[in-house]
């Protein structure tokens, strides 16, 4: 009896000791936004998947994620994640597991500019937890996802280890919606004119190339011109609707004795105004180009000129670079007005937006309108009242 007390203590101690040593084997674990890029104050999930690869149950695990600056559902309301509170009431909520339909206590703890969301599990052999935390962010911007760290403890739950897990995943707040009634008002003005301007011109006939003549092609669509250069007779192709066309120059430069608030004030004004441009020229049918000289933290090879087109991807490729622009700009206002000069086009529409403007902008401003042949929308987000809004 003796020896057999010795040999399972012995094989006990094996175990343990095994136990100890794999803890960590088999544990996976990865992070995602369901959604990116979001709108702020929407309501979406950040979705945190942690596996158990082994043939053995996990007897003890604690999952210590950390996420960036939100608002996180608890269920009975939306609890700040990145501000200190003074009192510690409604830190340990109860969520449940998206995959089983069990409860396990999270305690969120409040950091500076994180939260950091705290659980232990138990883990059934071959077993994957996919757990949704419902999240919301207030302002614009490019977050990220900064992993977490997981402990396994051993058999008996004496020890455990810790191992880091790194996540690449990032989200995208877009800007929000300008309401302002002033900017709403004129920009509705000039759009109505954009979309009817086709119809003023005397002769709506716009020729867009040339092709040899095949023999079906009436008289009046000869070229007579090119012809003469050439032994063969040429025809002109011609597109009887005058489409409008628009572009969007968003700049962010500013003066340099401007404080830093007063600048990211004017700058995310300026975001949120280009948001409602774009829609309200994809809104009308109006083709248009994105021109800016922000920078775009992680978008560099899409990012600052978008060409002519229309539809939800094109608003959410300008969208979701508009979420990662910084304060920063690739160029000075003049050099993004000379750019947007050398390809100016006859008949299209100019939109610009910035926070400040000077004589010297507004030269460059009038020589872009005189090469266009149009009038070109501006607006000013420091000239504009704040207080002045939709609804």
């Amino acid at each position: 009896m003796l020896i057999f007390i010795i040999v399972l203590c012995v094989l006990a101690g094996i175990l343990e000791t095994l136990s100890y040593i794999y803890a960590m084997k088999g544990i996976s674990y990865s992070s995602r936004p369901l959604t990116t890029p979001a709108e702020p104050n929407e309501t979406f999930y950040i979705e945190s998947t942690i596996t158990n690869g082994t043939y053995l149950p996990k007897t003890y695990v604690r999952l210590s994620e950390t996420i960036p600056y939100a608002l996180v559902d608890t269920g009975d309301g939306m609890l700040e994640s990145g501000k200190e509170h003074e009192t510690s009431e409604n830190t340990n909520v109860t969520m449940v597991l998206s995959n089983a339909g069990f409860s396990s206590k999270i305690t969120i703890q409040r950091m500076t500019y994180d939260a950091r969301l705290s659980s232990t599990l138990y883990m059934l052999p071959r077993q994957k937890i996919v757990r949704r935390i419902p999240v919301q962010f207030t302002r614009r911007g490019r977050f990220f996802l900064k992993g977490a760290y997981i402990s396994c403890g051993d058999l008996l739950g004496f020890f455990s280890k810790t191992e880091s897990f790194a996540v690449d995943e990032e989200i995208v707040i877009m800007p929000k919606r300008c309401e302002n009634n002033a900017v709403l008002s004129t920009l509705g003005g000039f759009l109505g004119d954009v979309s009817v301007r086709r119809f003023i011109f005397e002769d709506p006939v716009l020729t867009i190339g040339i092709h040899e003549y095949t023999g079906t092609e009436p008289m009046k669509s000869i070229a007579w011109k090119q012809s003469a250069r050439s032994d063969d007779i040429f025809v002109k192709k011609c597109d009887y609707t005058l489409e409008p066309t628009a572009a969007v120059i968003l700049n962010v430069d500013h003066p340099t004795d401007i404080s830093p608030t007063e600048i990211e004030t004017e700058l995310e004004y300026c975001f949120s105004i280009a948001r409602v441009v774009c829609e309200a020229l994809n809104a009308k049918g109006i083709k248009f180009s994105f021109m800016t000289n922000a920078l775009a933290a992680g978008a560099e090879q899409i990012w600052p000129t978008a060409r002519d087109g229309l539809g939800t991807a094109h608003l959410m490729a300008i969208f979701e670079g508009l979420g990662r622009s910084t304060y920063f700009p690739s160029k000075s206002f003049t050099e993004l007005l000379d750019s947007a000069t050398k390809k100016v086009e006859q008949g299209r529409s100019y939109i610009l937006i910035t926070p400040y403007v000077t004589p010297v902008h507004r030269q460059g401003i009038s020589r872009l309108r005189l090469l266009s042949g149009l009038d070109v929308l501006m607006i000013v987000s420091s000239e504009l009242d704040k207080e002045e809004s939709a609804g």
